[in-house]
């Protein structure tokens, strides 16, 4: 029977209680607030009227990383399978792409989303258009209240998601392309294999149906938030 070290086992719990630790300390102020909101809200008998602010403040920013995510992991697999290759493979590399891509959807989604105008425009899809109207493109108040701010919001979040993931894919493609080349440059040797550095050119790019899908929503997206800039300057 063989003996099995009991040292990269401890060393495990070591690393795993290490970064238990550290996602304390630095979740540790927002911790703290919680608590103390939860408190101080529960003294005054409106706990459920926090939980409603906090589900109406923080709903949009998730549904957008959810969105954001499924379209960046898209992207990722698209442009693995454009290099020749596919997650299923490279099992760390999997896990590890998809913690980035969760964390890099979040930054965008708080980047581009302000959950209280989504708040205000489904809230005030009801709201009476009034009788008054702007003499230049003939819009009720509403609109420039409720409308235009969440157009804004969506446009620049479809920006993002389409230029993001046009980025995703070509950096992917492309780094697995070269990496590839490199296995076969030490595989082979100095004499028998050569790097083709115009595969990271922009042009080569356009050769995938995805990049060029998410080009075409990108600038459709730009032509729109050019078409609602004219609102905004009559609000201004």
């Amino acid at each position: 029977m063989d003996y099995i070290s009991p040292v990269p086992r401890v060393r495990r719990w070591i690393v795993v209680l290490a970064a238990v630790v550290f996602a304390i300390l630095i979740a540790g102020r927002w911790l703290a607030d919680f608590a103390i909101d939860w408190q101080w809200w529960g003294e005054i008998g409106q706990r459920d009227t926090w939980i409603a602010m906090l589900a109406y403040g923080t709903g949009p920013v998730l549904a957008a990383t959810v969105i954001l995510f499924a379209v960046f992991f898209t992207a990722h697999a698209r442009g693995l399978k454009s290099a020749g290759t596919s997650l299923g493979g490279h099992k760390l590399y999997a896990r590890l792409s998809s913690l980035i891509l969760v964390l890099l959807s979040l930054l965008v989604a708080f980047a581009t989303v302000d959950s209280w105008t989504v708040v205000r425009y489904f809230g005030g899809m009801g709201a009476a258009a009034g009788a008054w109207r702007d003499p230049i493109f003939g819009q009720p108040l509403t609109f420039y209240f409720f409308d235009l701010p969440f157009y804004g919001v969506l446009l620049r979040t479809v920006l993002a998601l389409s230029l993001g993931s046009a980025f995703i894919y070509w950096l992917t493609a492309r780094g697995w392309s070269l990496s590839q080349q490199a296995k076969r440059f030490e595989d082979v040797g100095e004499g028998g294999a050569t790097f083709d550095l115009r595969s990271l050119q922009l042009g080569a790019a356009l050769e995938g149906r995805f990049f060029r899908i998410a080009a075409g929503v990108f600038f459709l997206a730009l032509a729109a938030r050019f078409y609602f800039d004219r609102f905004d300057l009559l609000f201004e």
